[in-house]
């Protein structure tokens, strides 16, 4: 009997050994489990801020430069650096975005952009593939909130398309391509197409003391070739992507994000943000707006003004069939578009015909607002107009003054000397182009688009002649149009407003 007690203690021993062996085990799976995941929400965390500044240093950049005959459209973005320089390069293709396809795929270029060396969770410098649309230099010609959508698809982690490069819808405009994609390309990999773990050396001394690659094309050198940073899945092959703006049918050849598993693999560790529609349109509107308001705040300056704006252009002369000289001011409207230099009925008052400010660029021989102007609209208060004589008095009341409300109703200033508005994308019935252009609901939201009938007189002859005919009658009284509206962008609403003072 007592050997039997032995044998249970010794068993009873055993079985605590056991399972203190176990509780160790586990504790120490445990605590490598809860160190790999905080390791990887680590990673994950680096990944996020360090592409969240490259979207919103690329965004600054194409909305902050100084706009000039120079400067060919707000929304410029910088083409990639192909020789990990840092600093962007000259030329990423053709207008169409037929030519140099390769060149609009390299590195961020940090440099240009003013950043620190921005790196991945790898340690690892991020990646950059522009759109056509937005390229330095050549397609953005045309950019304007009518013809800015992206060019380059995106896709998630399980293949579906996020963004869509094909889309040449405007009025579904931020589900269209992608402006820009930014990419961390993490800890190498064995591409699915390749039967090697990637290599991202000089191989062979092809760089320079500071890393730059000294071959002709710099991707001669593994490590500035994209396929040694960047992962191939279920089809889709973020080495290269097609991105053209006029045949937009290969744009399904985009990027997709990371992380993607097969078979229990990581086969893409690409993380990756990309730059929408939204994300630069607005911003670009909102530059131009004040842009614009510059140019008038400095022309109420000059002496000769005193205090005083020209007469806005009326909105009905741009009709596809308007005879005549389409951007000529009238003393006929108190709203309307931005008229052309010289001023022609503004000067019969004595009045400047020029803008005066060295830096004013809203003239029509100007590289980038050409393609602006029909979406930038003008309203004037009566007591700023050409006609008034004599010293300018404040305005005061509807009757002379401009008001700006919300879109609940709620008056937020009531005596504005004038009002610049900036159009986004086609919203709903919304048409542009020929006939369209001489109406302002199709630019115009709300209120925005009953400032038009601010008419004080006869409209010019080339307003008259338009099929169909335009707005001839104004408000009566005149107040009851003088209300611009600013909202939030939303899906019944993108124009942009800015008053003065």
């Amino acid at each position: 009997m007592i050997r039997t007690l032995q044998k249970r203690q010794r068993g009873l021993v055993v079985l605590i050994f056991v399972l203190l062996a176990l509780t160790i085990a586990l504790g120490f799976l445990f605590v490598s489990f809860g160190s790999s995941s905080s390791e990887k929400n680590r990673r994950d965390r680096i990944n996020e801020e360090v592409l969240q500044k490259a979207k919103e240093a690329l965004i600054a950049y194409a909305t902050a430069q100084k706009m000039t005959s120079l400067t060919p459209m707000p929304g410029t973005l910088p083409c990639p650096d192909m020789d990990d320089d840092g600093i962007s390069e000259t030329s990423c293709g053709s207008a169409s975005g037929s030519t140099q396809q390769a060149n609009r795929l390299g590195r961020l270029p940090w440099k240009t952009l003013g950043l620190d060396d921005l790196r991945d969770s790898a340690g690892e410098r991020l990646w950059y593939a522009v759109s056509s649309k937005y390229k330095a230099n050549t397609a953005n010609v045309d950019l304007n909130p009518s013809t800015g959508l992206g060019t380059i698809t995106l896709r998630n982690p399980s293949g579906a398309v996020m963004l869509d490069g094909t889309s040449a819808n405007v009025y579904n405009a931020d589900a269209g391509g992608a402006v820009a994609i930014v990419i961390a390309p993490g800890v190498p990999l064995q591409r699915q197409d390749d039967t090697v773990v990637q290599n991202r050396t000089c191989l062979g001394g092809n760089c320079d003391p500071s890393g730059k690659c000294l071959t002709t094309p710099a991707a001669l050198t593994p490590k500035c070739n994209p396929r040694n940073y960047l992962d191939i899945g279920l089809g889709e092959d973020n080495a290269n992507f097609i991105d053209q703006n006029v045949s937009r049918a290969g744009n399904t050849n985009g990027f997709i994000m990371g992380p993607v598993v097969f078979a229990e693999t990581t086969i893409v560790n690409d993380r990756a943000v990309a730059i929408r529609y939204s994300d630069i349109m607005l911003p670009m509107q909102q530059r131009v707006a004040q842009e614009v308001k510059s140019c008038f705040s400095a022309y109420a300056e000059l002496s000769q003004n005193a205090k005083r704006f020209p007469w806005p252009t009326p909105i009905c002369q741009q009709g596809g069939n308007s005879p005549g000289n389409k951007w000529e001011d009238s003393s006929s409207v108190l709203f309307g578009r931005v008229p052309d230099t010289p001023f022609a009925a503004t000067a019969t008052t004595g009045m400047s015909e020029q803008w005066g400010a060295t830096d004013c660029n809203i003239d029509s021989g100007v590289g980038w607002w050409p393609a602006w102007k029909k979406h930038v609209f003008y309203a004037l208060a009566p007591a700023y107009a050409p006609s008034i004589v004599g010293p300018v008095m404040p305005c005061a009341g509807a009757s002379s003054c401009l008001q700006v409300q919300s879109t609940a109703g709620a008056t937020i200033a009531i005596d504005k000397q004038f009002i610049i508005l900036v159009s986004g994308a086609p919203l709903g019935t919304q048409i542009r182009g020929g006939a369209n252009d001489a109406n302002a609901v199709n630019y115009l939201e709300l209120s925005n688009a009953e400032l038009q009938k601010r008419i004080v007189g006869a409209l010019p002859p080339t307003c008259l002649a338009l099929v169909p005919q335009p707005i001839l009658v104004g408000c009566t009284p005149l107040s009851n149009c003088n209300k611009a509206i600013i909202s939030n962008h939303q899906a019944s609403v993108n124009d942009v407003v800015v008053y003065f003072p």
